[in-house]
């Protein structure tokens, strides 16, 4: 089986927060790391 990674990047912590969140409650997926990028960016990288 293969794997994958996403990235997922938003202009609005809060939407990203609420993103990631949707993301593993909604699909099989690690959450590998989720951090700001710079003030109101943030960044989630998930692995399927």
């Amino acid at each position: 089986m293969s794997q994958a990674i996403g990235i997922l990047e938003l202009t609005s912590i809060a939407k990203g927060m609420e993103a990631g969140d949707a993301m593993l409650k909604s699909a099989n997926v690690n959450l590998l790391v989720s951090k700001t990028i710079c003030p109101g960016k943030i960044s989630t990288h998930a692995r399927w």
